[in-house]
């Protein structure tokens, strides 16, 4: 089963079709241009890709290869599970603890029907709020957010709406 959707290049607004299929057990998203996760950002094609990419100057995250070089990691397909699990495991590790909130934000546009990226962001945004190190100015966005999602969570999926109130819980959210 496949759905479609719609989007706009974030650098001159073309639409841009993205289908989201059920394959091998998992779900993906097959993009018709480019998703740049580093930015992130929906890009119609490479010229608006490498243009926007020649203009940032840093990104708060960058993988590295074997070498050491900086990986960009743009693709026309994405992975719903791996994208999730990466967004998880890097939350501390990029220069901006938001930036995994931001690339599941953009991907929430495209599909806002997608209960996982709504658990998942707003675990993130739980997991943000009860860290020691996020200033209190941030925490009151982050709760406003949390709120929004959850709203969301809540009129789409129950059980998972039950979950996220087990982690609010868990850590006194």
């Amino acid at each position: 089963m496949s759905s479609e959707f719609v989007t706009h290049c974030d650098r001159c607004g073309k639409e841009i079709k993205v289908v989201r299929q059920q394959q091998e057990g998992g779900v993906f998203y097959l993009v018709h241009g480019l998703f740049c996760v580093n930015i992130p950002a929906f890009f119609c094609g490479r010229d608006c890709f490498e243009k926007t990419v020649a203009t940032v100057k840093t990104f708060d995250y960058l993988e590295k290869d074997d070498e050491g070089k900086s990986i960009l990691d743009v693709d026309v397909m994405i992975n719903e599970s791996l994208l999730l699990d990466r967004m998880h495991d890097i939350v501390y590790e990029a220069d901006n603890p938001l930036y995994p909130t931001l690339v599941l934000q953009r991907l929430l546009e495209v599909d806002p029907q997608n209960t996982r990226f709504l658990y998942a962001l707003s675990s993130l945004y739980v997991g943000l709020i009860s860290a020691e190190n996020t200033s209190s100015e941030v925490k009151y966005k982050l709760r406003e957010r949390l709120a929004e999602a959850e709203a969301d969570l809540k009129a789409l999926s129950p059980a998972g709406y039950g979950r996220l109130q087990q982690i609010r819980e868990h850590y006194s959210i």
